[in-house]
């Protein structure tokens, strides 16, 4: 799914900060429902399937609400929705969870960078 206003390659880089945020995730051999559901989001996420990859985020950081990865995941589909300030909420979230994580930093500067281009009042759906 294509965001207004954006190109081909912004989506992509959004999928593959959503990806390289989830490839670096350590493996449990038990996994918790948080889990369970991040990865679900993660699967619906290189679907294009962001409403339903926000649904599982939604529910991971509400079962683990210390994950940041959860929470960038989150920004990005919130992103790709066009949901932008909820994105933006979201991507501080990750941040203060993990503040020197060089991923989130980079996705959260990258978004700020497109969120100040918007017109004025276009910041929510």
């Amino acid at each position: 799914m294509k965001r207004v206003g954006q190109s081909p390659l912004t989506c992509l880089t959004l999928l593959a900060a959503l990806l390289m945020a989830a490839l670096t995730q350590p493996l449990a051999v038990v996994k918790s429902e948080a889990s369970v559901q991040l990865e679900f989001g993660i699967k619906m996420a290189t679907k294009g399937l962001w409403r339903e990859a926000v649904l599982r985020f939604e529910k991971a950081s509400r079962l683990d609400s210390g994950n940041a990865v959860t929470f960038n995941n989150l920004a990005v589909a919130y992103e790709s929705l066009g949901r932008f300030d909820q994105a933006r909420e979201a991507y501080a979230k990750a941040l203060s969870l993990s503040p020197s994580d060089r991923r989130i930093q980079e996705n959260q500067k990258r978004f700020l960078a497109f969120f100040a281009t918007l017109p004025r009042g276009s910041h929510a759906p």
